[in-house]
């Protein structure tokens, strides 16, 4: 069982406000952390400017390790109830952390077909945020298309109004777009480099959405792809319309997984599915020592969350033992502190330290550890 030991940092920077005697946070600033820090155990992390959180969270990084192989996947809060198609499986032949994974077979014998979803027990409403990450590697065929993930309002696989889908085509782009429950479609084509690749090799997958206010196009999302050697590709779309009437919300959260127009099987594995509504806040432990390149990271599992302290469930994901590592707190806005929080795999921690808010980081003692990342921002046009 891995573990991480978390070391002591540089003071925050403090920004002061012209003509107050108050003080502002820059940005959130991560001053330390305590608690037994191996996986599933619980850290505390301490700091200032966290902001708030709705704590609408769904994370199945510990349900896929408490599963039985060989049997089919199952918790509360999640369905495949009427569908008659595969269903994910506990799976042990490949996992990005701890010993298990999700495990979709895809092929004739199945209708192509391979789902699962979440029932968020707070819809995705007119001006709510949403905010999806997993890692997901491909192994099959790549000459057609894979349906990847959608947001929908009805428990159907089935393409109709009020949806918002990703589809890969691996070879020549991935589509993210829909329509509303007025049929006025909307969407982008993003950049090849976004599309988790039919390699074998496995991509964390992150999606954000901003929903716009009703009968608007004032709706964002952004699509982010990160390698597991963590490299970064981004892509932002403004001027979304996706709530067209008060009705209309985002209820279920659909892993699909049809593979078609010349595919014939593939076998999918799922790991570190992770689901929130309301915020974009979060905690992430990642390889670089600065947000903007912060590389390869996995996401926390936070249990409460105040300005200055979240206790998080720990998930030191595939990060090997004896690497350096570091945190960063993002809050609702989607700002994190600028400068990590320096911590080591392979240990436990009973204190705080000083802060990476928004100043420097002591150098990695040992950079070679870690992935040199890179972000590749992309714009919509």
């Amino acid at each position: 069982m891995k573990k991480i030991k978390l070391l002591s940092l540089a003071l925050p920077t403090l920004l002061m406000v012209a003509g107050t005697s108050s003080a502002v946070w820059a940005a959130p600033a991560v001053t330390g952390a305590s608690g037994s820090l191996s996986t599933g155990n619980t850290a505390i992390i301490s700091g200032s400017g966290f902001g708030t959180h709705t704590m609408q969270v769904e994370s199945l990084q510990p349900a896929i390790e408490a599963g039985t192989v060989g049997q089919k996947f199952a918790k509360t809060g999640w369905t495949q109830s009427d569908w008659t198609w595969a269903s994910p499986m506990y799976a042990t032949d490949a996992s990005h952390s701890g010993n298990k994974s999700l495990k979709c077979t895809v092929n004739s014998n199945n209708s192509y077909n391979c789902a699962f979803a979440y029932i968020m027990p707070n819809p995705v409403k007119a001006g709510n945020k949403f905010y999806a990450s997993w890692w997901v590697k491909y192994n099959g065929d790549t000459n057609g298309q894979w349906k990847m993930f959608k947001l929908k309002q009805k428990e159907t696989i089935m393409d109709n109004p009020m949806e918002f889908v990703f589809f890969n085509w691996f070879a020549s782009q991935q589509i993210v777009g829909g329509a509303d429950s007025n049929n006025v479609e909307y969407g982008i084509w993003p950049q090849q480099n976004t599309i988790p690749k039919g390699d074998n090799k496995w991509y964390r997958l992150e999606f954000e959405m901003n929903a716009g206010t009703t009968g608007s196009s004032n709706g964002s999302f952004t699509i982010r792809t990160t390698t597991d050697t963590g490299t970064i590709y981004e892509e932002r779309s403004t001027g979304n319309r996706t709530h067209a009437a008060n009705a209309d919300e985002w209820r279920y959260a659909i892993w699909q997984n049809y593979i078609g127009n010349g595919i014939n099987s593939a076998v999918i594995h799922f790991d570190d599915i992770y689901v929130q509504t309301g915020t974009q806040a979060r905690v992430e432990l990642c390889s670089g020592s600065t947000w903007a390149k912060r590389g390869k990271c996995e996401i926390q599992i936070p249990t409460s969350w105040n300005a200055s302290s979240i206790p998080v469930t720990v998930n030191t994901g595939n990060f090997s033992s004896g690497s350096s590592a570091y945190l960063y707190v993002v809050d609702s806005s989607g700002t994190a502190n600028s400068s990590g929080y320096q911590v080591s795999v392979g240990g436990t921690s009973s204190g705080g330290g000083t802060s990476s808010g928004g100043g420097t980081s002591t150098p990695d003692p040992s950079p070679a550890s870690a992935p040199a990342p890179q972000l590749n921002s992309i714009t919509a046009q």
